[in-house]
């Protein structure tokens, strides 16, 4: 089974290691906006193309098939590897190398790249700081002062020095302990990942993600009804947000509401008008750079509460509308898909829905259910009426 879980830690650093993790941070989130740059700059495919292309796409409905691209050597000869490496001084090679491959593997897959040439979606280039790390980086071991915690092993510096910094797993399951206790004692490499140097609240911190195989006792047990299927769809009147129908001799059915995000829903919507608003009155300041962010200045905090919220609402209805199905003992569950519906139909209006689709994709996987979307109402109507019909 490949690496599925991703795990999350925050790291407790002394004030010597952070100084040396803001100077690996810098370099390596510096290279790798760099090999973006030169991914997309040496890009065969231009603008012009792009253009002949859209025809294409105009009287077809499809868009021509592109050349594969592959940037191994920069118009001055040099590799991306060496370049990475010379902009990475002091930096180990497990670091600039997994910088090379995430954008190699990246950039030229098809839907990625169109976006980027359709400028759909920007060059993925940022000021937060990250280090990109090959699996090999990193070691697990017990924290000498405190059996119960850990620390990681950070080979990410030359000379190959192994720096321990200590972790904090507070909130992790039972499972990830087992996990990090297996590495302790093997000294395997968990696998790559990356360290990420975030705000939280008023305070700056330092987190390393990594990922780790399912363990065989932390798959849910489902022993499914062959042919029981679960369907979850956004009644058409908004009576609740969405239905979760199981059609067995009797009807089972589980409503998921979303009451207690409507409001704040609303709420974000307006402030983002006003936003816009805001800005749009303020032609002098705002060309100057500084009257948007006095304009949405008062506004971010909410922002951020808001993303916040949206999050933890996808993760616990997800759960939800996944648990219904496995307590139902269903071989599949089908969703409607509700990003094709008008958002004025639904309750939470504009909403990142396929988040939340792809959150009960993810789930029902790890359950061990199919999955499957539809997006004809009358289809799922007429489906539903003539399996109550036959009720």
């Amino acid at each position: 089974m490949g690496k599925c879980v991703g795990e999350l830690f925050e790291l407790l650093p002394s004030v010597e290691q952070r100084e040396s993790l803001m100077q690996v941070a810098r370099l390596a989130t510096r290279c790798e906006n760099a090999i973006w740059r030169e991914w997309y700059k040496n890009d065969p495919v231009n603008d012009l193309d792009m253009a002949r292309r859209s025809v294409v796409k105009t009287e077809t409905g499809k868009w021509p098939k592109l050349e594969p691209y592959f940037l191994k050597e920069l118009p001055s000869g040099i590799t991306t590897v060496a370049f990475a490496k010379a902009l990475c001084p002091g930096v180990g090679s497990y670091v600039y190398d997994a910088i090379c491959n995430y954008v190699r593997h990246l950039y030229p897959s098809k839907n990625k790249r169109l976006e980027f040439l359709t400028y759909k979606s920007r060059v993925p280039i940022s000021n937060s700081l990250r280090i990109r790390f090959r699996e090999r980086a990193v070691v697990v071991r017990r924290d000498p002062d405190n059996e119960k915690w850990f620390q990681v092993g950070l080979n990410i510096v030359k000379p190959n020095a192994v720096m321990w910094v200590g972790v904090k797993p507070k909130g992790a399951s039972r499972f990830t302990y087992d996990w990090m206790n297996d590495l302790s004692e093997s000294g395997d490499h968990p696998s790559g990942g990356t360290i990420s140097f975030i705000r939280k609240g008023k305070k700056w911190r330092w987190q390393i993600a990594l990922a780790r195989s399912r363990r065989a006792d932390e798959v849910t047990e489902t022993h499914p009804i062959p042919g029981r299927t679960c369907d979850v769809y956004a009644p058409i009147d908004q009576e609740a947000f969405l239905f979760c129908e199981v059609h067995t001799p009797k009807l089972w059915r589980h409503r998921i509401e979303a009451n207690d995000l409507v409001f704040m829903t609303r709420r974000h919507a307006t402030l983002r008008r006003q936003m816009g608003a805001n800005y749009s009155q303020s032609p002098d300041s705002g060309a100057r750079g500084h009257g948007r962010n006095r304009a949405i200045k008062c506004k971010m905090p909410f922002s951020e509460r808001y993303d916040n919220r949206t999050t933890n609402w996808i993760e616990n209805r997800s759960a939800e509308v996944v648990r219904f199905a496995v307590q139902s003992r269903c071989e599949a569950l089908r969703m409607e898909d509700l990003s094709a519906r008008d958002p004025g139909s639904l309750m939470l209006g504009d909403f990142p829905y396929f988040k939340l689709t792809g959150r009960i994709q993810n789930k029902c996987t790890e359950a061990g259910i199919k999955f499957a979307s539809f997006t004809s109402l009358e289809k799922a109507e007429s489906m539903l009426s003539a399996v109550g019909a036959s009720v």
